[in-house]
């Protein structure tokens, strides 16, 4: 099971969320013929995962903040988050346990949070919900990078991005295990599976962010634009387990999960292994239905079309604070 990312959708919808909405509404809906007459049922609205998601994440940077803006003496405002990632930790200390400090063996799912002020970078671990947050090492996060690695990775930034090296920054340095595609695939191309150790890089300039993924030598240099803050887009974090949806039933081929808006209400589209295609929504208490079908073709179609979201799984491109009237939508299918 494949799970698509959770988007945050604003009056100006994002690149990736167009398009499956305009595969889905478009080529879906909008080529088949009515199957069904719409039906009024009563239900009540639900919490979906997403809702649960955005105030993990919130409490977790805010958590962050507070905890460096009162080491500094700062104004918590001073604080900026530049990047958080998903992490599992080996104990209850977060793998940063104090000398004689007793921790629980349990794995803990959480965060590793990178955090800017007074020109300088911390690293900071946290559980799930930011309850229990603890400072890594006050070293700058680029400092087990090796020299050529870096070098590489700024000169393709600064090609890529049109950006002179000497306004860009390495925010964040980690070594990662890739496929042959150093976990970026691309449509209709095969990745090798064969294990080559690497760096996934994270580089800033001007409020932006951009993510690198390299070999061990940095000969191979490839960003990952999913990853990344483009030209004004969403950072994407990665949606914890506890937060996913359930899996896609039996003949289910692919669900989107639209919950948000000026007038709060959660709409559900199913596509089904023989066409059809359903759209329940909730609104106010009062739920609807409308049923379509469309053909065999259309749904091998778009099943090809899903095998170019996986460098998306399981990704959540949360709203920026202070956003309003916003849809959270999340996408899920059988495989990426």
């Amino acid at each position: 099971m494949k799970y698509h990312s959770n988007f945050y959708w604003p009056r100006r919808a994002g690149a990736m969320l167009l398009v499956a909405g305009t595969l889905l509404t478009g080529e879906l809906v909008g080529a088949a013929a009515p199957w069904a007459t719409p039906m009024q049922l009563a239900q009540g609205q639900t919490e979906l995962p997403a809702q649960r998601s955005d105030r993990a994440l919130r409490s977790v940077r805010q958590a962050v903040q507070r905890d460096l803006a009162q080491r500094l003496n700062i104004p918590r405002g001073q604080v900026r988050i530049v990047s958080i990632d998903r992490q599992t930790w080996p104990d209850g200390c977060l793998g940063l346990a104090e000398p004689g400090e007793s921790c629980t063996e349990a794995i803990v799912q959480g965060w590793r949070v990178t955090a800017r002020a007074n020109n300088r970078t911390w690293i900071y671990r946290s559980d799930a919900t930011g309850v229990t947050v603890r400072q890594e090492s006050n070293a700058p996060a680029n400092a087990q990078l090796p020299a050529v690695v870096r070098t590489a990775v700024l000169q393709a930034a600064s090609e890529q991005l049109n950006v002179p090296v000497n306004r860009l920054r390495i925010t964040q340095a980690e070594r990662r295990t890739w496929d042959g595609c150093l976990g970026i695939s691309e449509p209709d191309v095969m990745c090798t599976m064969i294990a080559i150790p690497g760096w996934r890089v994270v580089v800033t300039s001007g409020g932006q962010r951009w993510v690198y993924h390299t070999n061990q030598d940095g000969t191979q240099v490839r960003l990952n634009p999913a990853a990344s803050s483009i030209g004004g887009t969403i950072a994407p974090v990665q949606i914890l387990p506890e937060n996913l949806p359930q899996p896609l039933g039996r003949g289910i081929v692919f669900r989107s999960i639209a919950n948000g808006g000026m007038l709060p209400r959660q709409t559900t589209t199913t596509l089904y292994e023989d066409g059809r295609v359903v759209i329940e929504q909730i609104n106010s208490g009062r739920r609807s239905e409308r049923s379509y079908r469309v053909s065999r073709q259309q749904v091998n179609r778009f099943r090809q079309t899903l095998q170019s979201f996986d460098r998306f799984d399981r990704l959540d491109f949360s709203q920026p604070y202070g956003a309003a009237d916003y849809i959270t939508v999340m996408l899920v299918s059988q495989t990426a």
